[in-house]
């Protein structure tokens, strides 16, 4: 018996539209986002931006699967590889603006923004219900 899919929490909501958002921005329009770093976008940051879109893109187009929003169990792995990459981005955007990579702005930016996606992942995971019916 497949469980069925419930309603989407609003935080699983937000997390696939913007990062569904940033992945097409990043993608089609890198250089937006390395002004809004504040990154010089030369060849090699045009790359990196698209490469960001793309992984961005494909992470949104997982969590709008049916068994997102199913059960934990189901779920809870997908949502778990989300928030493992926020927190990577976080740890990176901060190390990045603590040797001085990046500038300070740029960095909280990104670290605040990937801490929110991370938060969101976690909040939809804690929406979700344990079990579907008879699971167990």
């Amino acid at each position: 018996m497949s469980a069925q899919p419930c309603q989407r929490s609003l935080a699983l909501r937000i997390l696939t539209g913007a990062r569904g958002a940033l992945g097409v921005i990043a993608l089609l329009t890198p250089r937006i986002g390395a002004r809004m770093f504040r990154i010089e976008a030369d060849g090699s940051a045009i790359v990196m931006g698209r490469l960001f879109g793309i992984r961005n893109i494909a992470l949104a187009a997982g969590l709008l699967r049916p068994e997102v929003t199913a059960v934990r169990r189901l779920s809870g792995p997908f949502l778990l590889v989300n928030a493992l990459i926020d927190l990577a981005d976080a740890s990176v955007f901060a190390a990045g603006g603590h040797r001085a990579q990046i500038g300070r702005p740029a960095a909280a930016l990104g670290t605040a923004l990937a801490l929110t996606g991370a938060a969101l992942s976690a909040a939809g995971f804690a929406s979700l219900p344990a079990t579907q019916g008879g699971d167990r």
